[in-house]
């Protein structure tokens, strides 16, 4: 309830102060063992362990639907990429998803923005994080990979973890 609210509030205000835009919102709320994740737009939610990344949120747009209908290769998708159909300031109502999920000791929460996973593989964020020796510092990784590798996007990061690996140790650089 508190998701849904706070999502709805932030979208009567982009509505009401900015009424030609949109945006894209992940929010996350770390009650005990779990996590509740509120999405619209983009922005994603992944859940982490060493070695691991999985992708927690739906990316709501045409390029995503037309993948999944099996009606464009990636490449004809990305064109459509900057198409949603569900963000904060368009239409009367926003309907969030809103997910769960444990968050294991060892686990980490990642929530980013267009602007790193466009930018940098899944594969590469994972390994990334796993070399990284705190939070702050993957997160400052990430953000610099995806400059490295063309960013022209804001770029924002945050990661919640439950215990950092022990053998996370150097520099990704």
């Amino acid at each position: 309830e508190i998701l849904n609210d706070s999502i709805c509030m932030a979208h009567e205000a982009v509505s009401s102060r900015l009424p030609e835009a949109g945006t894209t919102m992940t929010m996350a709320l770390l009650l005990g063992d779990g996590v509740y994740i509120a999405h619209v737009g983009v922005s994603r939610a992944y859940l982490g362990e060493r070695g691991r990344l999985r992708l927690l949120t739906q990316d709501q747009s045409v390029a995503a639907r037309l993948l999944e209908m099996g009606r464009a290769t990636p490449d004809e998708a990305a064109m459509q990429r900057n198409i949603l159909y569900k963000a904060l300031g368009q239409g009367a109502q926003i309907e969030p998803d809103i997910l769960y999920h444990d968050l294991n000791p060892g686990h980490y929460l990642l929530l980013c923005c267009d602007g790193l996973w466009d930018k940098v593989s899944d594969k590469e964020m994972s390994a990334i994080i796993d070399a990284s020796p705190t939070p702050g510092a993957a997160c400052r990784n990430l953000v610099d990979r995806a400059n490295e590798n063309g960013g022209d996007d804001n770029i924002t990061v945050i990661l919640a973890a439950r215990g950092w690996p022990e053998s996370a140790h150097r520099e990704v650089g």
